[in-house]
């Protein structure tokens, strides 16, 4: 059976979408979406949707939208950002590259054998023994490929870039069970550390978005394990 690589949103049901959209930073764009919550929320569900997944699937199209809103009574501009709010759930993998601190070499011998990305690397290391024979495959240290693998586990939490899964793994969480066990005060002030002694970003995050990561973790099926 495959592992999923991001949030199943299928297991995700609106009352906890919501939950979330009350407590999380958002971005300036999308503060609207704190508009008539409650209210929308109520006929959204009343429409038979239960689910992010439910939300996502009615919204697909720009076409769906408009004819959901004439059902609804939900404008088209608060459907259409809700639909990217919860779209920005699932995990973007990302360019292996990309991450500081990778050797350019091990990432060159990987792209040879079509391993770009974080997802790419993730299905293909989900065991002791698949990262032994990738590293053999290689001939680079297996030690590279255990911390490519912790990186692409990480990358799972949702809105984790090249630099902040750098700063997460630099504070010693290396994988998404570690994340959901730990505490966002203390991971953030952490990263912030990280940051300043390594100057890896100038980006502005705060201490809820290191939560929702955390909070994602929780809910990610079948965790990577990285001895």
């Amino acid at each position: 059976m495959a592992v999923s690589y991001g949030l199943d949103l299928s297991q995700i049901k609106l009352d906890e979408f919501c939950t979330l959209l009350k407590e999380q930073d958002l971005l300036p764009s999308r503060v609207i979406l704190r508009d008539n919550l409650d209210l929308y929320f109520d006929k959204l569900q009343t429409a038979g949707l239960f689910t992010m997944q439910d939300l996502v699937n009615q919204l697909s199209t720009k076409k769906k939208v408009e004819t959901f809103s004439q059902t609804t009574g939900i404008p088209v501009d608060y459907l259409t950002i809700l639909r990217r709010q919860a779209r920005s759930y699932l995990a973007s993998p990302i360019y292996l590259k990309e991450i500081p601190g990778i050797n350019s070499q091990t990432v060159q011998k990987l792209a040879q054998i079509g391993i770009n990305n974080s997802q790419h690397l993730f299905d293909r290391c989900l065991t002791p023994n698949q990262r032994i024979e990738l590293a053999n495959e290689l001939q680079v240290p297996i030690e590279e490929i255990n911390e490519l693998a912790q990186l692409s586990d990480l990358v799972r939490a949702g809105w984790v870039g090249p630099i902040f899964v750098r700063l997460l793994h630099s504070t010693g969480i290396h994988s998404i069970k570690e994340l959901a066990e730990s505490d966002a005060a203390d991971l953030y002030q952490r990263t912030l550390q990280v940051n300043q002694e390594n100057k890896l970003t100038k980006a502005g995050y705060s201490q809820k978005d290191v939560l929702a990561c955390i909070e994602t973790a929780k809910k990610l099926p079948d965790r990577l394990l990285v001895d």
